[in-house]
């Protein structure tokens, strides 16, 4: 026999929606329908009634809220109840281009050149040599973003690997971010079809005697073989005072190039090599 009619009950339709993290969403949303059939109809033949949604149905404006569950009562010889139950993530309308992005930290180390200890003082030997090889661990934060795009400008992007900050990324004044890492996979979803999932590390420099906007300069001491003479202005090698020897190790340099021979006072070059650039136009955040 043929199931006459399947309608739905407003009354008995309902939901709820649920999380645990605040950015991933569960769905739960059921409705009753009233089914008219004949009297020798069975079970099966009610399941199969053509205006009931099956297994798997996507609800209404959802593309992923779907059927999973299905229940029968029979009411009468010809009254049947049935209950449909969907669920999901996300809500009514969920695209992977809506997702909030994910941002992680942590912390990485580097050795830096130092040639002042925990008080401002020059390391030197007992005679009042610079040391050369101190170094210092300096930790810095590490901050990395996940962010699906719908589409991105590679060339345009490749560029930020070479970079820094030029404004404030994350409460980070300029100069103190660069990009150390970036990937993209490009991944397809049916509700938007074909997307990019980009992951990009920035590694915040902690300034160690210096500004934010020099974070990243390559930083030597000003040094060398050679110093100017004040006499004339000439640069010549530099000698032993002692030997009258030129010099087999760089000697410090003030900032006029003349010899340097108070440690305290040495003096540190420092040389933009990143191009700074606008971060908060990547659209990661």
């Amino acid at each position: 026999m043929t199931v006459q009619a399947a309608t739905r009950m407003w009354s008995r339709h309902d939901g709820a929606i649920s999380t645990s993290d605040g950015r991933k969403f569960t769905v739960t949303i059921k409705e009753g329908y009233q089914i008219v059939a004949d009297a020798t109809d069975t079970l099966v033949e009610v399941a199969n009634a053509a205006s009931l949604p099956v297994i798997n149905s996507v609800y209404s404006g959802s593309v992923q809220i779907r059927v999973t569950n299905r229940s029968f009562k029979q009411v009468s010889p010809i009254l049947w109840s049935a209950e449909i139950v969907y669920s999901g993530e996300g809500g009514l309308t969920k695209s992977p281009l809506d997702e909030p992005p994910t941002i992680s930290w942590g912390k990485t180390e580097s050795d830096e050149a130092v040639d002042q200890d925990l008080n401002g003082q020059p390391i030197v030997n007992v005679n009042g040599e610079p040391l050369d090889g101190v170094t210092k661990k300096i930790s810095d934060m590490v901050v990395t973003i996940k962010r699906n795009f719908q589409s991105i400008n590679l060339p345009a992007t490749y560029q930020y690997l070479h970079s820094v900050n030029s404004d404030t990324f994350l409460g980070f004044a300029p100069g103190l971010g660069r990009m150390t890492q970036f990937s993209a996979v490009e991944k397809i979803a049916s509700e938007v079809g074909g997307y990019i999932e980009v992951s990009a590390t920035i590694q915040f420099r902690y300034p160690y005697n210096t500004t934010a906007a020099k974070a990243w300069h390559a930083r030597l001491r000003n040094e060398g073989f050679y110093v100017k003479r004040l006499q004339d202005n000439k640069v010549v090698r530099a000698v032993d005072p002692g030997n009258k020897q030129p010099v087999s190790k760089p000697v410090l340099l003030k900032a006029d190039g003349t010899v340097e021979l108070n440690p305290a006072n040495a003096i540190w070059l420092e040389f933009p090599i990143y191009q700074p650039l606008a971060y908060n136009s990547l659209g990661l955040v």
